[in-house]
Protein backbone atom coordinates (compact mmCIF):
# COMPACT_ATOMS: atom_id res chain seq x y z
CA UNK A 1 0.00 0.00 0.00
CA UNK A 2 1.28 3.46 -0.93
CA UNK A 3 0.23 6.85 0.38
CA UNK A 4 -0.52 9.81 -1.87
CA UNK A 5 -1.26 13.46 -1.17
CA UNK A 6 -4.66 14.76 -2.28
CA UNK A 7 -5.39 18.49 -2.13
CA UNK A 8 -8.83 19.93 -1.51
CA UNK A 9 -10.01 23.52 -1.31
CA UNK A 10 -12.53 24.24 1.45
CA UNK A 11 -15.27 24.17 -1.19
CA UNK A 12 -14.23 20.90 -2.86
CA UNK A 13 -13.83 19.27 0.56
CA UNK A 14 -17.37 20.32 1.42
CA UNK A 15 -18.66 19.04 -1.93
CA UNK A 16 -16.81 15.74 -1.43
CA UNK A 17 -18.44 15.27 1.98
CA UNK A 18 -21.90 16.37 0.82
CA UNK A 19 -21.81 13.77 -1.96
CA UNK A 20 -21.17 10.92 0.46
CA UNK A 21 -17.39 11.10 0.81
CA UNK A 22 -16.82 8.13 -1.48
CA UNK A 23 -15.59 9.71 -4.75
CA UNK A 24 -12.27 11.55 -5.15
CA UNK A 25 -11.74 13.44 -8.41
CA UNK A 26 -8.85 14.92 -10.37
CA UNK A 27 -8.42 16.91 -13.56
CA UNK A 28 -7.58 15.37 -16.93
CA UNK A 29 -4.05 16.67 -16.48
CA UNK A 30 -3.63 14.27 -13.56
CA UNK A 31 -4.51 11.17 -15.59
CA UNK A 32 -0.89 9.93 -15.84
CA UNK A 33 -0.32 10.26 -12.11
CA UNK A 34 -3.71 8.69 -11.40
CA UNK A 35 -2.83 5.62 -13.49
CA UNK A 36 -0.27 4.47 -10.91
CA UNK A 37 -2.79 4.42 -8.04
CA UNK A 38 -4.00 0.96 -7.01
CA UNK A 39 -6.79 -0.34 -4.77
CA UNK A 40 -5.55 -0.37 -1.19
CA UNK A 41 -3.50 2.80 -1.62
CA UNK A 42 -4.25 5.64 0.78
CA UNK A 43 -5.11 9.22 -0.07
CA UNK A 44 -3.86 11.62 2.62
CA UNK A 45 -6.10 14.69 2.38
CA UNK A 46 -4.87 18.25 2.86
CA UNK A 47 -6.93 21.46 2.89
CA UNK A 48 -5.13 24.11 0.88
CA UNK A 49 -5.64 27.75 1.94
CA UNK A 50 -6.43 26.51 5.45
CA UNK A 51 -3.21 24.44 5.72
CA UNK A 52 -4.79 21.51 7.54
CA UNK A 53 -4.72 17.71 7.35
CA UNK A 54 -8.37 16.73 6.97
CA UNK A 55 -8.77 13.08 6.04
CA UNK A 56 -7.59 9.68 4.93
CA UNK A 57 -9.28 7.68 2.17
CA UNK A 58 -8.58 4.12 1.07
CA UNK A 59 -8.73 3.64 -2.70
CA UNK A 60 -11.29 1.00 -3.69
CA UNK A 61 -11.56 1.37 -7.48
CA UNK A 62 -10.23 3.50 -10.32
CA UNK A 63 -9.17 5.54 -12.04
CA UNK A 64 -12.19 5.94 -14.28
CA UNK A 65 -13.73 8.93 -16.06
CA UNK A 66 -17.07 10.33 -14.92
CA UNK A 67 -18.25 13.89 -15.56
CA UNK A 68 -21.35 13.85 -13.35
CA UNK A 69 -21.30 16.96 -11.13
CA UNK A 70 -19.78 16.50 -7.69
CA UNK A 71 -17.14 19.17 -7.18
CA UNK A 72 -18.91 21.82 -9.26
CA UNK A 73 -22.62 22.20 -10.04
CA UNK A 74 -21.86 22.16 -13.79
CA UNK A 75 -18.85 21.49 -16.02
CA UNK A 76 -17.10 19.60 -13.21
CA UNK A 77 -13.45 19.43 -14.23
CA UNK A 78 -12.52 16.74 -11.68
CA UNK A 79 -13.51 13.86 -13.97
CA UNK A 80 -10.68 11.37 -13.35
CA UNK A 81 -12.15 9.62 -10.36
CA UNK A 82 -11.63 6.98 -7.72
CA UNK A 83 -14.10 5.16 -5.53
CA UNK A 84 -12.75 5.52 -1.99
CA UNK A 85 -13.57 4.27 1.49
CA UNK A 86 -13.37 7.04 4.07
CA UNK A 87 -11.06 6.14 6.95
CA UNK A 88 -11.23 9.61 8.53
CA UNK A 89 -13.10 12.68 7.26
CA UNK A 90 -12.89 15.81 9.43
CA UNK A 91 -14.71 19.13 9.23
CA UNK A 92 -12.37 22.10 8.61
CA UNK A 93 -12.67 23.30 12.21
CA UNK A 94 -11.56 19.86 13.43
CA UNK A 95 -8.89 19.31 10.76
CA UNK A 96 -5.32 19.28 12.11
CA UNK A 97 -3.31 22.45 11.38
CA UNK A 98 -0.06 21.71 9.60
CA UNK A 99 1.87 23.43 12.40
CA UNK A 100 0.73 20.76 14.87
CA UNK A 101 2.75 18.12 12.98
CA UNK A 102 5.39 20.33 11.37
CA UNK A 103 8.41 19.18 13.42
CA UNK A 104 7.39 15.51 13.24
CA UNK A 105 6.98 15.03 9.50
CA UNK A 106 9.88 14.28 7.16
CA UNK A 107 8.06 16.42 4.60
CA UNK A 108 8.23 19.58 6.71
CA UNK A 109 10.63 19.33 9.65
CA UNK A 110 13.68 20.64 7.77
CA UNK A 111 11.77 23.57 6.23
CA UNK A 112 11.65 27.08 7.66
CA UNK A 113 7.94 27.84 7.82
CA UNK A 114 8.60 31.58 7.95
CA UNK A 115 9.69 31.42 4.28
CA UNK A 116 6.85 32.36 1.93
CA UNK A 117 7.46 29.41 -0.36
CA UNK A 118 7.19 26.73 2.31
CA UNK A 119 4.23 25.01 0.61
CA UNK A 120 6.38 24.44 -2.50
CA UNK A 121 9.32 23.25 -0.43
CA UNK A 122 7.01 20.84 1.42
CA UNK A 123 5.53 19.66 -1.90
CA UNK A 124 2.01 20.65 -0.88
CA UNK A 125 1.01 22.20 -4.19
CA UNK A 126 -0.05 19.23 -6.35
CA UNK A 127 -2.16 16.16 -5.78
CA UNK A 128 -1.04 12.55 -6.16
CA UNK A 129 2.56 13.05 -5.10
CA UNK A 130 3.92 10.26 -2.93
CA UNK A 131 3.77 10.61 0.83
CA UNK A 132 6.63 9.09 2.83
CA UNK A 133 5.40 5.92 4.57
CA UNK A 134 6.41 7.18 8.03
CA UNK A 135 4.68 10.51 7.40
CA UNK A 136 1.58 8.74 6.12
CA UNK A 137 1.36 6.55 9.24
CA UNK A 138 1.85 9.53 11.54
CA UNK A 139 -0.76 11.67 9.79
CA UNK A 140 -3.34 8.86 9.67
CA UNK A 141 -2.73 7.98 13.34
CA UNK A 142 -3.22 11.62 14.35
CA UNK A 143 -6.33 11.94 12.19
CA UNK A 144 -7.81 8.79 13.78
CA UNK A 145 -7.04 10.11 17.26
CA UNK A 146 -8.63 13.45 16.37
CA UNK A 147 -11.70 11.66 15.01
CA UNK A 148 -12.03 9.62 18.21
CA UNK A 149 -11.51 12.53 20.61
CA UNK A 150 -12.09 15.72 18.59
CA UNK A 151 -10.33 18.93 19.51
CA UNK A 152 -11.47 22.19 17.94
CA UNK A 153 -9.01 24.33 15.97
CA UNK A 154 -11.02 27.55 15.44
CA UNK A 155 -10.64 29.30 12.13
CA UNK A 156 -9.57 32.92 11.96
CA UNK A 157 -11.64 35.47 10.04
CA UNK A 158 -9.87 34.74 6.74
CA UNK A 159 -10.44 31.01 7.22
CA UNK A 160 -14.12 31.54 7.92
CA UNK A 161 -14.42 33.56 4.71
CA UNK A 162 -12.85 30.70 2.76
CA UNK A 163 -15.67 28.46 3.93
CA UNK A 164 -18.11 30.83 2.22
CA UNK A 165 -16.61 30.25 -1.23
CA UNK A 166 -18.98 28.99 -3.88
CA UNK A 167 -18.20 28.05 -7.48
CA UNK A 168 -19.25 30.32 -10.31
CA UNK A 169 -19.20 28.82 -13.78
CA UNK A 170 -17.39 30.95 -16.37
CA UNK A 171 -16.47 30.20 -20.00
CA UNK A 172 -12.99 29.21 -18.75
CA UNK A 173 -14.30 26.91 -16.01
CA UNK A 174 -15.26 27.21 -12.37
CA UNK A 175 -13.88 29.84 -10.04
CA UNK A 176 -14.54 30.15 -6.32
CA UNK A 177 -16.09 33.40 -5.12
CA UNK A 178 -16.43 34.67 -1.56
CA UNK A 179 -19.75 36.48 -1.26
CA UNK A 180 -19.53 39.31 1.29
CA UNK A 181 -21.80 39.77 4.27
CA UNK A 182 -24.47 42.42 3.66
CA UNK A 183 -22.58 44.93 5.78
CA UNK A 184 -19.31 44.57 3.90
CA UNK A 185 -18.15 46.39 0.80
CA UNK A 186 -18.32 44.24 -2.31
CA UNK A 187 -15.05 45.37 -3.84
CA UNK A 188 -13.17 44.67 -0.59
CA UNK A 189 -14.53 41.21 -0.02
CA UNK A 190 -14.90 39.37 -3.31
CA UNK A 191 -12.01 37.04 -3.91
CA UNK A 192 -11.63 34.95 -7.04
CA UNK A 193 -9.35 31.95 -7.21
CA UNK A 194 -9.24 29.00 -9.57
CA UNK A 195 -10.75 25.85 -8.14
CA UNK A 196 -7.73 23.66 -7.56
CA UNK A 197 -7.54 20.23 -6.20
CA UNK A 198 -5.48 18.33 -8.67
Amino acid sequence: MNDYLVLFTPYTWSAFREHGGTIAGFTEGMRTRAARIRPGDMFICYLVRLSRWCGALEVQKGPYVDASPIFSPANDKFVVRFKVRPIVVLEPEKAIPIGALWDQLNRTKAIDRSNRGWAYSAQLVASLGSVDAADGRLIVDRLLAQDKEPKSFPLDTAGKRLLLQKPVITPKGAVEVVVPEDSEELEDEIELSEVRKG
